[in-house]
């Protein structure tokens, strides 16, 4: 029977300690695929995006604000310099 199940990490993996009446087995699972599951599991859980398809998402979004303000910034400076030909002529 299954009485506690404890959680721990080192650097490069988290470590699931299942703790039985009489033993204890262990998982070793790399932390970039714990992490995975751990997204799955809560999507699934809660029908929520991810926090990495979010973070995903704002960094789209982030480099869409960013593509815009340049785009904004050389049209402006093209119109600067339209005007300021027209002023020479």
């Amino acid at each position: 029977m299954l009485n506690k199940i404890k959680v721990t990490s080192d650097d490069k993996s988290v470590i699931i300690i299942f703790i039985f009446e009489r033993e204890e087995s262990m998982i070793k699972i790399p932390k970039e695929l714990a992490y995975k599951l751990a997204d799955d599991l809560y999507k699934e859980l809660y029908d929520e995006p991810s926090y990495s398809e979010l973070e995903d998402k704002v960094y789209k979004l982030e480099a869409l604000v960013e593509a815009l303000e340049e785009t904004v910034d050389y049209y402006r400076e093209l119109d600067e310099r339209y005007d300021y030909y027209h002023r020479l002529k």
